[in-house]
């Protein structure tokens, strides 16, 4: 049986058929019996199911240095959407998986699935690093951490691109919060830290 060594960010299938796993070489497939499948050969750093489990969108391994999305099969390679050049990072799905929220310094961004329906949510002209931003649990918006806006701390925005907000009332920093670097993520009673790692 072949072995898969140095392998990492392994994710099932939303039917748990398969793993979706990187390795330094590209982007693979696993199903349950162990059959090993490499469906792109490259330097991918970052891959998401789509919610159809029929597809996988991933950043890296592309010529044209954008974002693609491939069957699980091997079949389609494509770019995943037209409407944004370059990589796409930070991927979420909503709460119903009927759309996906993605970050592109300067901007985040919503649209469908299938790359379509582009909406730019946020933009800021200062450079910066992008942040992870998070889906409510209604779906009808998003927040995330911005330390481009004063005071810097975490934002809310529609899922329709309108009234950005401060989330909290005083800056919150949640890349050293208690001197432990956490993820927030949205629960009953508000946001709350878990522990992060790269």
């Amino acid at each position: 049986d072949e072995v898969m060594d140095d392998v990492w960010n392994y994710r099932w299938s939303p039917d748990g058929s398969k793993i979706a796993t990187l390795r330094p070489d590209g982007l693979y497939l696993i199903d349950t019996e162990g059959i090993i499948t490499e469906l792109v050969r490259g330097g991918v750093w970052d891959h998401w199911w789509n919610p159809d489990g029929e597809s996988i969108i991933y950043s890296g391994g592309s010529r044209e240095r954008s974002t693609e999305i491939i069957n699980i099969d091997g079949s389609e390679r494509r770019r995943f959407t037209e409407d944004i050049d370059g990589y796409l990072y930070w991927l979420t799905f909503s709460p119903d998986r009927s759309q996906l929220a993605a970050a592109q310094s300067p901007s985040y961004y919503v649209m469908d699935t299938d790359g379509s329906g582009v909406l730019e949510l946020y933009n800021h002209p200062t450079p910066n690093a992008m942040n992870p931003l998070f889906w409510f649990q209604d779906g009808g918006s998003l927040f995330f951490y911005s330390s481009r806006e004063r005071p810097a701390g975490f934002y809310s925005v529609d899922s329709d691109g309108r009234n950005l907000q401060p989330l909290l009332e005083e800056y919150w920093d949640y890349t050293d919060f208690e001197g432990l670097r956490v993820e927030p993520q949205w629960g009953q009673g508000g946001i709350h830290g878990t522990p992060y790692s790269s």
